[in-house]
């Protein structure tokens, strides 16, 4: 197995993570209600207008919903350059940066 192969599926792995937490009803993807579940426990954190727009943003076939491949597409885009599998300090943070839009 080369390194990159390790890289990548820990990478799925973390963002499926990320994916299940937010998932709160667990029926495999995310809406407006999962998101407001998830950021009660925060609530100065978001607003309405910003669950809109995570929404939208990652909202690729317009269904009112993101699922995986959907969320999966946007943190990839999102992550930064200097971040490897090798380094994986802060990954958590972008992560939450990238879904804040």
């Amino acid at each position: 197995m080369c390194p990159s192969d390790r890289s990548v599926r820990l990478e799925a792995s973390e963002f499926r993570s990320a994916f299940d937490v937010l998932d709160a009803d667990q029926d495999g993807r995310i809406s407006r209600d999962d998101l407001k579940a998830f950021y009660s426990a925060f609530p100065s954190a978001t607003t309405d207008d910003k669950i809109h727009s995570m929404i939208s943003a990652a909202d690729a076939d317009l269904d009112d919903f993101f699922e995986f491949h959907e969320f999966e597409r946007i943190l990839d885009a999102a992550k930064p350059a200097a971040w490897s599998g090798s380094s994986r300090k802060g990954s958590r943070s972008w992560i939450a940066t990238a879904m804040a839009g």
